[in-house]
């Protein structure tokens, strides 16, 4: 069971990454996606300026989180020695 948590979050990690890369090297193409899968009249929405650069830096803030995330799920090399 233990196995299984920790390949779900490694999963979960892993998206997060995907993710957070598509945002952040397009983040125009992420915001129109997203609005078209939110609302039925997307295309008559208008987005402010400051929501492309946003979402460029919550890209940025996902792939971080990814790889941080990753490296914490990792197994450790060497068990520590009790003395």
């Amino acid at each position: 069971m233990l196995a299984r948590r920790d390949s779900s979050l490694s999963d979960l990690s892993v998206a997060v990454g995907v993710f957070g890369v598509a945002t952040a090297f397009w983040p125009r193409t992420t915001v129109d996606f997203l609005l078209e899968v939110a609302y039925e009249n997307a295309p008559e929405l208008e987005v402010r300026p400051w929501v492309v650069a946003a979402a460029r830096l919550l890209g940025a803030l996902y792939v971080v989180l990814g790889v941080f995330t990753a490296r914490a799920d990792a197994p450790a090399d060497e068990e520590p020695v009790a003395k």
